[in-house]
């Protein structure tokens, strides 16, 4: 076991953009079973120290410095052969940090996301491994939250939820539940959640970063600059157009609303910005009319921001009243459910109408079969009562004809012997 730390470092340093994927995903795999298997002080004195470098802003080497296999946009992931000729790094060195000045936008370009997703992900992956398997070992430590903080920074712009599930279920656990409280003490958690909702609220649709987000929030609220926050979001919500982008948006401000309540400066601000979405999307979410099928897939978005735009309508931020064409949400809803209750209700006495028709079909049908079994029956009765008679006649006839030919021969006997006398 002397040369396993020296054997995890080499297979750590294979994980950078100068390595094909294949290599990088092989390497992650050996990774995830040492750490398995390995003493847990492996990942304490080896793993976490060489890890967190990588994943430091103010580190020696300069993230400009990407190898030929970083995925690149407009370009097919196709990866040159490794060869004597192929770039290498200038030395042995982890470079799993995600540049974020090389990541555009989420949704601008899916061929690169999926791109950046098959790249980055199972690296993820590993950590969330190594991290659980330090908490069933009893060994984890600042310095873990730390990379975990770091990495999850990172991921926020490519909408990954594998810090955000990790964190979930350590809270959620009792014997667990005590990490949680390093994770609330490091200052990068107030970067993380501000990150998230300030420039990435796109990613709230995810309902484990939602949920991740509504648990820590209220811990480091003192610590955002919340109404400056509501500010920008009521400023940028009205003109959106993207379903997913208001929805995002929602999300924030109902997680804001429901758990820390709603700043009194912003409120009126809050309120014409959310009652402008009410008054665009009205028609698309309360609709009383039945939604045709050809548009059921486009208006489920629309509902889901129905949903969201229904949750915050806190009183305090309730519009002014409207004429009544406007619509009352609640009733609104109200008279669907109804609608949907009496489409159901129809639909259920139709079949109950189509279930009975068929019963008495079903019973018309046995009646038939039972009246040609019995017309069979009588029929075969008949033939075998006939057949009865038949033979019981000719048996009579038989002894009529023995009898007759008895008497003929007494008749012959007598008139012989009567000849004889004379």
């Amino acid at each position: 076991m002397k040369g396993l730390p020296d054997a995890v470092r080499r297979l750590a340093t294979l994980l950078n953009t100068f390595n094909p994927p294949e290599m990088r995903n092989i390497a992650l795999e050996v990774l995830k079973e040492l750490v398995k298997c390995a003493p847990p002080e492996i990942i304490s004195t080896v793993l976490v120290p060489l890890l967190t470098h990588c994943h430091t802003h103010n580190v020696s080497h300069t993230i400009s410095a990407l190898g030929s296999c970083f995925p690149r946009r407009g370009m097919k992931a196709t990866w040159p052969p490794v060869s004597k000729n192929t770039p290498r790094p200038p030395r042995p060195m982890v470079q799993m940090n995600i540049p974020q000045s090389q990541i555009c936008e989420k949704g601008l370009d899916k061929d690169f996301d999926l791109a950046l997703e098959l790249f980055y992900r199972p690296y993820h992956e590993f950590l969330d491994i190594m991290f659980r398997v330090a908490v069933t070992s009893s060994q984890f430590t600042e310095a873990l939250v730390h990379l975990s903080l770091l990495t999850g920074i990172e991921a926020v712009v490519l909408h990954f939820n594998v810090f955000a599930k990790f964190w979930v279920g350590i809270y959620n656990n009792k014997t667990t539940n005590r990490y949680s409280e390093l994770l609330i003490k490091n200052p990068l958690l107030v970067d993380y959640i501000d990150d998230i909702l300030r420039d990435e609220r796109l990613s709230l649709n995810d309902p484990v970063i939602a949920n991740f987000i509504e648990i820590y929030y209220p811990k480091i609220k003192s610590r955002l600059v919340v109404p400056r926050l509501l500010e920008s979001i009521c400023q940028l919500l009205p003109d959106k157009s993207n379903l997913e982008d208001i929805c995002g948006d929602l999300q924030a401000i109902r997680i804001i609303g429901q758990r820390t309540g709603i700043p009194g400066a912003v409120k009126t601000l809050l309120q014409n910005s959310l009652h402008a979405v009410l008054l665009r999307f009205k028609d698309e979410i309360y609709s009383d009319e039945e939604t045709p099928p050809k548009k059921r897939k486009m208006t489920a978005s629309s509902g889901q921001c129905g949903s969201s735009l229904a949750q915050v309508q806190h009183p305090l931020l309730q519009p002014s009243a409207e004429p009544e064409d406007s619509g009352d949400p609640k009733s609104m809803t109200e008279s669907l459910q109804q609608d949907e209750q009496n489409q159901f209700d129809r639909v259920n006495h139709s079949s109950e109408e189509k279930l009975r028709e068929k019963s008495v079909e079903a019973d018309n049908a046995s009646v038939r079969e039972l009246s040609t079994q019995d017309n069979n029956t009588v029929s075969s009765e008949d033939k075998v009562a006939g057949a009865v008679t038949l033979e019981s006649k000719q048996e009579r006839e038989g002894q009529d004809t023995e009898e007759g030919k008895a008497e003929s021969d007494r008749g012959g006997i007598t008139d012989d012997t009567e000849n004889k006398v004379i």
